[in-house]
Protein backbone atom coordinates (compact mmCIF):
# COMPACT_ATOMS: atom_id res chain seq x y z
CA UNK A 1 0.00 0.00 0.00
CA UNK A 2 1.38 3.02 -1.25
CA UNK A 3 0.17 5.55 1.92
CA UNK A 4 -0.63 4.57 5.29
CA UNK A 5 -3.00 5.94 7.86
CA UNK A 6 -0.88 9.36 8.40
CA UNK A 7 -0.48 12.37 5.38
CA UNK A 8 1.03 15.02 4.78
CA UNK A 9 0.03 17.81 3.06
CA UNK A 10 2.68 20.30 2.44
CA UNK A 11 0.88 23.94 1.85
CA UNK A 12 2.91 26.49 -0.11
CA UNK A 13 0.87 29.92 0.71
CA UNK A 14 0.87 32.45 -0.85
CA UNK A 15 0.12 35.73 0.12
CA UNK A 16 -3.19 36.92 -1.27
CA UNK A 17 -3.84 41.10 -1.95
CA UNK A 18 -6.69 43.09 -2.27
CA UNK A 19 -9.25 40.22 -1.58
CA UNK A 20 -12.71 41.44 -1.52
CA UNK A 21 -13.11 40.28 1.74
CA UNK A 22 -16.53 39.09 1.25
CA UNK A 23 -15.56 36.55 -2.05
CA UNK A 24 -17.62 33.81 -1.24
CA UNK A 25 -15.81 30.19 -2.67
CA UNK A 26 -16.42 28.97 -5.98
CA UNK A 27 -18.72 26.48 -6.07
CA UNK A 28 -16.04 23.52 -7.15
CA UNK A 29 -13.81 24.19 -3.98
CA UNK A 30 -15.02 22.22 -1.24
CA UNK A 31 -14.72 22.41 2.51
CA UNK A 32 -14.88 19.12 3.79
CA UNK A 33 -13.29 17.41 1.00
CA UNK A 34 -13.59 13.85 0.25
CA UNK A 35 -9.92 12.45 -0.74
CA UNK A 36 -9.53 8.84 -2.46
CA UNK A 37 -6.69 7.05 -2.07
CA UNK A 38 -6.07 3.22 -2.73
CA UNK A 39 -9.63 2.37 -2.44
CA UNK A 40 -10.11 4.20 1.09
CA UNK A 41 -11.25 7.89 1.50
CA UNK A 42 -10.05 10.39 3.67
CA UNK A 43 -11.09 14.01 4.89
CA UNK A 44 -8.53 16.53 6.64
CA UNK A 45 -8.13 16.10 10.35
CA UNK A 46 -10.34 18.94 11.81
CA UNK A 47 -13.96 19.05 13.51
CA UNK A 48 -16.59 17.92 11.80
CA UNK A 49 -18.22 20.68 10.20
CA UNK A 50 -18.01 19.59 6.42
CA UNK A 51 -21.34 18.48 4.62
CA UNK A 52 -22.29 15.24 6.60
CA UNK A 53 -20.07 15.99 9.06
CA UNK A 54 -17.21 15.46 7.38
CA UNK A 55 -14.05 16.69 9.19
CA UNK A 56 -11.64 19.51 7.86
CA UNK A 57 -9.36 22.28 8.85
CA UNK A 58 -11.35 25.42 9.62
CA UNK A 59 -12.42 28.10 7.06
CA UNK A 60 -10.33 25.69 4.56
CA UNK A 61 -11.58 25.06 1.05
CA UNK A 62 -10.46 22.55 -1.59
CA UNK A 63 -10.16 21.81 -5.30
CA UNK A 64 -8.73 18.84 -6.37
CA UNK A 65 -5.95 18.89 -9.21
CA UNK A 66 -4.43 16.01 -9.71
CA UNK A 67 -4.54 12.36 -8.05
CA UNK A 68 -1.60 14.11 -5.73
CA UNK A 69 -2.36 17.70 -6.17
CA UNK A 70 -5.15 19.78 -4.17
CA UNK A 71 -5.44 23.65 -4.60
CA UNK A 72 -6.68 25.49 -1.63
CA UNK A 73 -8.00 28.41 -0.03
CA UNK A 74 -7.85 29.65 3.35
CA UNK A 75 -10.63 31.82 4.75
CA UNK A 76 -10.85 33.82 7.99
CA UNK A 77 -13.79 31.55 9.13
CA UNK A 78 -13.60 29.09 12.21
CA UNK A 79 -15.43 25.44 13.05
CA UNK A 80 -19.15 25.71 12.25
CA UNK A 81 -18.46 29.46 11.12
CA UNK A 82 -17.29 30.96 14.46
CA UNK A 83 -15.85 34.42 12.84
CA UNK A 84 -12.69 36.29 12.73
CA UNK A 85 -11.16 32.82 13.78
CA UNK A 86 -7.83 32.60 12.25
CA UNK A 87 -7.20 37.17 12.14
CA UNK A 88 -8.48 40.18 14.52
CA UNK A 89 -6.89 42.31 11.39
CA UNK A 90 -8.65 40.86 8.38
CA UNK A 91 -12.53 40.77 7.87
CA UNK A 92 -15.17 37.81 8.45
CA UNK A 93 -15.15 35.35 6.19
CA UNK A 94 -12.25 37.03 4.03
CA UNK A 95 -9.09 35.06 1.76
CA UNK A 96 -6.47 34.75 3.71
CA UNK A 97 -3.94 32.72 1.44
CA UNK A 98 -4.10 30.08 -1.31
CA UNK A 99 -2.34 27.35 -1.23
CA UNK A 100 -1.05 24.54 -3.17
CA UNK A 101 -0.90 21.04 -1.82
CA UNK A 102 0.79 17.86 -2.35
CA UNK A 103 -0.68 14.53 -0.97
CA UNK A 104 2.38 12.45 0.24
CA UNK A 105 3.38 10.00 3.63
CA UNK A 106 5.05 12.21 6.19
CA UNK A 107 8.74 11.82 6.45
CA UNK A 108 11.59 13.74 8.11
CA UNK A 109 14.08 13.91 5.13
CA UNK A 110 10.72 14.50 2.91
CA UNK A 111 9.81 17.23 5.53
CA UNK A 112 12.80 19.20 4.62
CA UNK A 113 12.71 18.32 0.81
CA UNK A 114 9.60 20.12 0.76
CA UNK A 115 10.67 23.17 2.87
CA UNK A 116 13.38 23.85 0.71
CA UNK A 117 10.64 23.94 -2.19
CA UNK A 118 8.99 26.72 -0.26
CA UNK A 119 6.35 24.40 1.50
CA UNK A 120 5.94 25.73 5.01
CA UNK A 121 3.05 24.07 6.76
CA UNK A 122 1.19 20.07 6.71
CA UNK A 123 -2.38 19.18 7.67
CA UNK A 124 -2.75 15.12 8.58
CA UNK A 125 -5.45 13.40 6.51
CA UNK A 126 -7.61 10.75 8.61
CA UNK A 127 -9.78 7.83 7.16
CA UNK A 128 -13.46 8.49 6.90
CA UNK A 129 -14.04 5.02 8.05
CA UNK A 130 -12.01 4.58 10.84
CA UNK A 131 -11.18 8.03 12.40
CA UNK A 132 -7.32 7.37 12.33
Amino acid sequence: MAFQKVFLTMMLVAVVFGVNAHEKPAKEFVHGIEIKLDDQTYFFAGPPDGPNGATDVPGHQWLRIGKYRLIGKHYNTGPFGVPNFWSSDAGDGALLYVMDAVIDKWTETKALQYYMKGYIHYHMLINAETGV
